[in-house]
């Protein structure tokens, strides 16, 4: 596949966060799983309306999380993000929805903040094979991510946040010490997420994150230009 500088300069950002080994990332001892993407696309009701055009121009080892949450359109949306998807190297999760992860056939499972920490009286069964991950933002949160088998922790917002996120509670940055902190608190990768770009991805160098994530930078850059 041939990317626009613009997407070239956003997965090479991303990709020089992933190492060869675990050595350098997180708690000595990191576990690393060479399948987590290092550059994820998330969708936004608002300011992605056709994710699936996006989706279908990642490149291979990226990966897109669905987060719909319950809105009449989840459906249709998960169904053709699962067809720009499918077969071609890109892992598509569904965030708060194992119904639906079930119906469309994706490849897992995200689980917000507020299903640890006893959110959920009962925590979904993962069927084996599903993928897992979790927005962690606290160090509990990211241990109790550890706990249930998590193989990916999504830590935000590291700078200030787009769209509606920039407006919820708690959404004060972490910035690289916060982001730092986490990671070296865990032995999850940890993906980070919250106001990046490429260059601010590039200053996250050393912070001990995995890879980045992004709405509108991934949008920008991996979406159709007409």
């Amino acid at each position: 596949m041939i990317l626009s500088p613009q997407a070239r300069a956003l997965w090479d950002a991303a990709c020089a966060l992933s190492p060869g080994s675990g050595a350098d990332v997180g708690a000595p001892g990191a576990r690393v799983s060479p399948a987590v993407p290092p550059l994820w696309f998330l969708t936004d009701p608002e300011r992605t309306p056709e994710p699936w055009r996006t989706a279908a121009r990642l490149p291979a080892g990226a990966g897109v999380i669905l987060r719909h949450f319950g809105r009449p359109e989840a459906r249709d949306t998960a169904l053709r993000l699962r067809e720009a998807t499918a077969g071609r190297g890109v892992l598509f999760l569904i965030a708060a929805d194992p119904a639906l992860v079930e119906t469309v056939e994706a490849d897992g499972l995200h689980l917000p903040q507020s299903w640890l920490a006893g959110g959920l009286e009962t925590p979904p069964t993962v069927p084996a094979g599903w993928r897992l991950t979790a927005a962690c933002r606290s160090v509990e949160a990211l241990a109790q991510a550890e706990a249930i088998g998590v193989e990916a922790a999504f830590v935000s917002p590291v700078f200030a946040p787009g769209g509606r996120s920039a407006d919820r509670p708690g959404q004060t940055p972490l910035g690289i010490e916060g982001l730092t902190a986490r990671a070296q608190a865990t032995r999850l990768p940890v993906i980070a997420l919250g106001g990046l770009d490429a260059a601010r991805i590039r200053t996250l160098s050393g912070t001990g994150a995995r890879g980045a994530a992004a709405v509108e930078a991934v949008q920008a850059a991996f979406g159709p230009t007409t």
